[in-house]
């Protein structure tokens, strides 16, 4: 979502600045594609360089009152997210006439690793606990965007028409979920395994939400 952001804010910057001539077009479309590439470009590169990835912890744990009564205690060991800076841009292309995007993105792999965390919450006096491990990866996430904007020098840019597809052909997942010492890891897996499956067979009511969600996201942004 923060990436669409990016390349939208960028797309505007790069409408205001390019001259009304338009008797070369080509040029200035290549223009705005540079700029939209370098704004992803820069922040997926800042999540590198301010540590985000990978993210790591090697030992942490904290107990906070949330409010009076209610007290949460966390303990984390070895925890390890990695990859969800290196999406690449497959396609990337605005046409100046007709003020459209189309954005293709990829990203190859995102990995996360966790040998323990474990935890209790007290609430007042009753306390629940539970443990939680394992690892988990998705590869080949990719979304598509083909959006068509408005562009105007006293209304503004804004978004006429999101066309949004997410998709996310391979998760595999290797939890360990326990609660109150009942194991519901098999449980918890089955669920987050079959996520891609879920898609394939909702793909079209997903696209659609996602597509109306990020327009109005979007034009909250931009207006």
């Amino acid at each position: 979502m923060k990436v669409l952001i990016f390349a939208l804010l960028a797309l505007a910057v790069g409408a205001y600045a390019l001259p009304q001539d338009l008797s070369d077009v080509t040029r200035q479309e290549r223009i705005i594609d540079n700029q939209i590439r370098r704004a992803i470009e820069d922040f997926l590169e800042s999540l590198r360089v301010n540590g985000y990835d990978p993210y790591e912890i090697i030992r942490h744990e904290s107990t906070t009152t949330i409010q009076p009564g209610i007290i949460l205690n966390i303990k984390i060991v070895n925890l390890d997210i990695r990859g969800a800076s290196f999406w690449g841009i497959d396609r990337l292309e605005y046409s100046l006439l007709t003020n459209r995007l189309r954005l293709n993105m990829v990203l190859p792999e995102f990995l996360f690793s966790l040998e323990s965390a474990s935890g209790w919450i007290d609430y007042h006096g009753s306390r629940r606990v539970g443990e939680f491990s394992g690892t988990f990866a998705m590869r080949r996430l990719s979304i598509g965007i083909d959006a068509r904007m408005n562009v105007g020098v006293i209304s503004g840019i804004s978004i006429r028409t999101m066309d949004f597809q997410l998709r996310i052909p391979e998760i595999r997942s290797d939890f360990r979920l326990v609660y109150q010492g009942e194991d519901l890891s098999d449980t918890l897996n089955e669920l987050v395994n079959g996520v891609p499956q879920f898609m394939r067979e909702n793909q079209a009511a997903i696209d659609r939400f996602l597509s109306d969600w990020i327009r109005d996201i979007g034009n909250q942004i931009l207006g």
